[in-house]
């Protein structure tokens, strides 16, 4: 997961802790960490909502599904992604 939150930071042109730091508002790079975290991790949605100081696992699936949305209506947002995507798999 480290990885992965690594390379989103560094696609976003963020700090890692910027990335995993709660609290603000449309942090694109941060829901992409969690979505990307969730498809490719291997981790339980709880493993990942403790990594992200989120609490809950259901925090993680609605994280998810808002992500999704972004992906859908942003076709700048999904290339972007899809070069994530790409050096997760890699890696």
């Amino acid at each position: 997961m480290d990885r992965i939150i690594e390379l989103v930071a560094e696609a976003f042109g963020r700090k890692s802790e910027q990335v995993l730091k709660k609290g603000r508002k449309n942090n694109m790079a941060r829901d992409m960490a969690i979505y990307l975290s969730k498809v490719y991790s291997g981790e339980r949605g709880i493993d990942i909502a403790r990594r992200f100081d989120m609490g809950l696992g259901s925090a993680i699936t609605m994280r998810h599904k808002v992500a999704l949305e972004k992906l859908k209506n942003r076709k700048n947002l999904d290339r972007k992604i899809s070069l994530i995507r790409r050096r997760i798999m890699n890696f």
